[in-house]
């Protein structure tokens, strides 16, 4: 693999589901526990309270009236936490990781945006996609936070938003900037998002008893200031009662609240560790994310995050929003002496000189020279010399020739390069269109009817110039140019979505047959951008290789069959690459191993867990190799697979088992 692997880290994420489940039954038993404690306590107290008989009888607190007692309070608090939970974990689980950071106050970045601090912090989420394998995900800035911060959220993946603060991008140079976002992505890579998700529906749970218990409190003491001020003068004795009843709610209620906070602390602050050391391994630079926590220990004591949505969200940040005792993050001083042993507690003089002079601060508005620029300038500067013009480096974990896109795009003056083009939210559709255009007349009449229909006449032309020059890219080059274009594709609106949608699967259907790059790019398209428009569903989740026996099966044997000259040379194949797997399964037939039957088990696997993924895809590309011959065809295969797979490997380097 030319790329670093962490998908044994799902296992860890797994078992931090797993404890948070622990945990939070267990502080949810010793807060109803307390609860029942506390309430009965008031039975026996509140009498001696308001009764002057020496005497009192607490004949009512028998056995019979006890349990009914217990019952009620187990049964009504345990509705209070868990439907209140419930009902957190159903809102959480409509919003994608987009909606989450619009919540705390973001904004979404436009994918063609000539703000330079912007734009560089695109081209940093885009080199970390390539490092962790991770798609592209959504970017947003929080434009109010001065505080030095950023967060990942969403449910996976494919919805997956990426959220930095202002003064992030103010106080960051950008090899700091580069180390906090390859955190981030580390928690994407590693499912920590899941975990933080499901963290904040169900703690809420807890808090809501500390909610009920001051809001009882603050109802009754605004009843009695009431009646207290009315020309009776008469409060009655209740309402002292359910003052003392609402106040013991509220410290147990309390208790809740830390127990939740213990909870984020012990389940969070371990995956911390692990994302500050991805980070390092992403960037092959300690000194960038250790400078960036140096920095966060200057900033952030006075200037704090602001959102009041960011207390429930607070374990989703890089670094911690408070400085309680119950901290969901470890202390700065080891996450900056675990990534910088040597470092002596002093600030450096660089960050001390950043402090005073923001680098972030320093782009010019009016620098028109900036502004021009090509959005992949910065990339190529920090590439060596004699690679500049010959590779440009995207998603998928390959490059795209920089002659052949140059050569794609020649025209006019008016027509953009193709780079500026799949960064437009606009003109990415028409780069999308144009890759589809069939090269038979023919079928290119009925695509262009398809288009004519939904497009006006600006995409129309902009397909009609750039059809010709994709048409002689690579099946690589343009599954690569599709990967690269999901950023903008996602700034649409559900509507747009919906109609470029159909689109695609007009275009890919219109001489009937789907062939390797629109399979390819109907899996990427659809499959990446239907979450993030909430059109996943009935989503099955695969955990085990043996729920996909039968289409991992038929997918390795497609490509047994396709290079094998004859039956035994497929079964060796086969049986060489399914060696990888636990699993114990024949060489399936020739005739069960087709195009429609490759295609919809690579659909199925999608689904399963990235552990499985990978270790399907590492069979795959053993089969494609076992003879140590690549065909063009075999090439493509491979780089369909990745895609579809969200897998990088470079095939001429892989061994056989």
């Amino acid at each position: 693999m030319s790329t670093m692997n962490f998908f044994e880290h799902q296992d860890r994420a797994r078992k931090a589901t797993r404890r948070l489940y622990f945990y939070y039954f267990l502080a949810v038993l010793f807060v109803i526990v307390a609860l029942n404690v506390g309430l009965l306590g008031l039975l026996i107290i509140i009498p001696q309270i308001y009764c002057s008989d020496s005497h009192i009888d607490y004949s009512y607190l028998n056995a019979e009236n006890l349990f009914g007692i217990v019952s009620t309070i187990t049964g009504v608090s345990s509705l209070i936490i868990f439907s209140g939970a419930g009902v957190r974990s159903v809102q959480l689980r409509s919003l994608n990781g987009g909606q989450v950071a619009e919540s705390l106050g973001g904004r979404l970045v436009a994918a063609n945006t000539r703000d330079q601090q912007e734009r560089q912090l695109l081209n940093i989420v885009e080199e970390m996609s390539i490092a962790s394998g991770v798609p592209v995900p959504k970017v947003y800035i929080l434009d109010n936070e001065k505080s030095i911060n950023a967060f990942a959220s969403g449910w996976s993946t494919d919805e997956a938003a990426i959220a930095v603060t202002r003064g992030s991008l103010d106080y960051f140079t950008r090899d700091e900037l580069q180390g906090v976002i390859g955190h981030e992505f580390s928690h994407i890579l590693n499912g920590d998002m899941t975990v933080d998700m499901r963290m904040v529906g169900l703690l809420f749970g807890l808090e809501l008893i500390f909610l009920f218990g001051y809001l009882l409190l603050r109802i009754v003491t605004e009843l009695s200031d009431s009646r207290s001020s009315s020309k009776d003068g008469n409060s009655g004795g209740g309402g002292g009662v359910f003052m003392l009843v609402g106040l013991i709610i509220m410290i147990i209620g309390y208790i809740g609240k830390v127990s939740a906070n213990l909870i984020r602390m012990a389940v969070s602050r371990q995956k911390e560790y692990l994302a500050d050391a991805s980070s390092v391994q992403f960037t092959r630079n300690p000194e960038g994310i250790g400078y960036a926590l140096i920095k966060i220990g200057q900033i952030n004591s006075r200037n704090p995050i602001t959102n009041p949505n960011a207390a429930a969200c607070g374990h989703f940040f890089f670094a911690s929003i408070d400085s309680s005792l119950w901290d969901s993050h470890p202390p700065l001083k080891k996450r900056i002496a675990r990534i910088l042993p040597l470092y002596d507690g002093k600030v450096p003089q660089s960050v001390l000189r950043d402090l005073q002079d923001p680098p972030g601060k320093r782009y010019s508005e009016d620098d028109d020279s900036k502004k021009n620029r090509n959005p992949l300038d910065e990339i190529r500067q920090r590439m060596p010399e004699q690679l500049r013009h010959v590779h440009i480096p995207i998603l998928g974990g390959g490059v795209l020739g920089g002659a052949a896109v140059d050569s794609a795009v020649q025209s006019s003056d008016e027509l953009e390069s193709l780079n500026d083009l799949i960064h437009d939210q606009y003109s990415v559709h028409g780069v999308i269109y144009a890759l589809l255009m069939d090269s038979n007349p023919d079928i290119q009449n009925m695509q262009w009817d398809v288009l004519r229909r939904s497009q006006n006449e600006y995409m129309l032309k902009l397909v009609e110039r750039l059809s010709p020059r994709v048409n002689s890219l690579t099946c690589a080059d343009k599954i690569r140019i599709a990967e690269l274009s999901v950023t903008a594709l996602r700034q649409m609106s559900h509507e747009q979505y919906r109609t470029f949608r159909d689109n695609i699967v007009a275009l890919t259907e219109a001489d009937q047959r789907i062939d390797l790059f629109e399979f390819a790019l109907r899996m990427i398209l659809t499959g990446r951008l239907d979450a993030s428009f909430g059109m996943k569903k009935n989503f099955v989740y695969y955990d085990k290789a043996e729920q996909l026996t039968r289409e991992f099966c038929l997918a390795l044997g497609y490509l047994a069959w396709q290079g094998a000259n004859d039956e035994q040379d497929a079964n060796n194949a086969f049986q060489t690459a399914v060696k990888l797997t636990n699993l114990n399964i024949a060489t399936p037939s020739r005739s069960s191993c087709n195009m429609k039957a490759f295609a919809n088990s690579l659909i199925k696997i999608q689904n399963a867990s990235a552990a499985i993924r990978e270790t399907f895809f590492n069979a795959f590309v053993a089969c494609i190799n076992y003879d140590g011959k690549i065909t063009p065809k075999e090439e493509d295969l491979v780089n369909v697979i990745g895609a579809c797979l969200n897998q990088v490997c470079d095939i001429h380097s892989t061994e056989n088992p």
